[in-house]
């Protein structure tokens, strides 16, 4: 049964075309660091760079609002039995979470990194926050928030979520999150050298000749490459099982 509030987001790679997004849900006792791994994993990134999350928190959320958009009551009774039809997804949250407000809440734009504390050269100001210990329903975002990772600051990959929606699905099951609705495009290359990169590594396997395109199958050991790849079944057995590895790559040092 799912307990939790569902929380409903887009999102999309920065600064590359044709556009590769990402519609996916998680619950929201969702640790901010798995959030990440997820959105990680899900744009073919391997977890080996250092990452960081900068949330910018939507606060102009008018919850007396008497539109489709209400939020969902808890008290109230729904007389439809399928809960697996589309619509019963749309159904909005209320507030799951009775936590007494910290300082933090004040901030309008929240960063989460892994830091060294023990490293004098760490930039590990009281402003950034750890994301491990912080998760979906703490921070309380509304629907409208941007979630904005960077990943690998050699190559400087971004991608961009929104919270689209805080879903209610009581009789849903807690195994089907996290998971990916719909998408579209492959992911990042590892290495490649960013965006620019990746357009460049775009066009060679697209010509499949030239120095450039031997060069970059000979180090980055690419044998074929298409930029439109899309699986959603793999996606969501990679998604199930990205957790364990990227935990005690981050966290358990």
């Amino acid at each position: 049964m799912a307990t939790q509030p569902i929380y409903q987001f887009s999102v999309q790679l920065l600064d590359f075309k044709p556009h590769i997004w990402r519609v996916f849900e998680v619950l929201g006792d969702t640790k901010i660091s798995h959030l990440c791994y997820y959105m990680m994993d899900m744009f073919q990134m391997a977890g080996s760079h250092l990452f960081s999350l900068e949330v910018q928190l939507n606060h102009d959320l008018d919850e007396d609002e008497d539109d489709d958009d209400a939020w969902y009551d808890e008290d109230d009774e729904d007389d439809e039995d399928d809960w697996d039809d589309e619509d019963d997804w749309e159904e909005e949250a209320d507030d799951w979470d009775d936590e007494e407000d910290d300082d933090w809440r004040d901030s309008e734009e929240l960063v989460f990194e892994f830091v060294d504390k023990d490293d004098p050269l760490s930039d590990h100001g009281a402003d950034i926050l750890s994301p491990s210990e912080y998760s979906l329903e703490k921070i309380k975002p509304n629907p409208g928030s941007i979630f904005t990772l960077t990943y690998d600051f050699g190559d400087d990959w971004r991608v961009e979520a929104e919270l689209i929606k805080i879903l209610a699905n009581p009789k849903a099951s807690n195994s089907l999150f996290p998971r990916i609705l719909s998408g579209q495009g492959y992911g990042i290359v590892e290495d490649c050298g960013g965006v620019e990169g990746l357009k460049d590594l775009v066009k060679a396997f697209k010509l499949k000749k030239g120095p450039t395109y031997k060069e970059l199958q000979e180090s980055l050991e690419l044998d074929d490459f298409d930029i439109n790849n899309f699986n959603l079944d793999h996606l969501n057995e990679s998604l199930r099982n990205c957790v364990n590895f990227m935990t005690f790559f981050y966290e358990n040092k």
